[in-house]
């Protein structure tokens, strides 16, 4: 029952464009803040990768489920959305290990700077 209604939700489109969106303001976040163009705060930055990245991982979880009756649909938008997810993962893994803790003190260096 529970497992049925995960795969309904995994099928649906709507958090697929919250997902892209939200994935896409991510990373033009990181860029300003890097660049120093806008003071953001690295909590802020680092809670949006945590949800982003929670995202990821449920929907892989259930996206590709060994315990479902049902196989994962195979059209060209669902393959394509799959291709971006696993894509994004591979990405937060990466930034995840060296780049965000550069980052983060990078950042945490320019808003302590702007603070005083």
């Amino acid at each position: 029952m529970v497992l049925r209604a995960l795969e309904r939700w995994s099928r649906a489109t709507w958090h697929k464009r919250v997902f892209i969106k939200v994935l896409y303001l991510s990373y033009a976040l990181f860029l300003l803040a890097f660049t120093g163009i806008l003071k953001v705060d690295p909590t802020y930055l680092t809670t949006l990768e945590s949800w982003l990245r929670y995202y990821v991982c449920f929907f892989l979880i259930v996206r590709f489920n060994p315990f479902s009756r049902k196989r994962a649909e195979n059209t060209r938008e669902a393959i394509d959305f799959d291709r971006r997810v696993s894509y994004s993962a591979g990405v937060f893994l990466l930034l995840t290990t060296a780049l965000t803790q550069t980052a983060s003190a990078h950042l945490l260096t320019i808003y302590s700077h702007s603070k005083a």
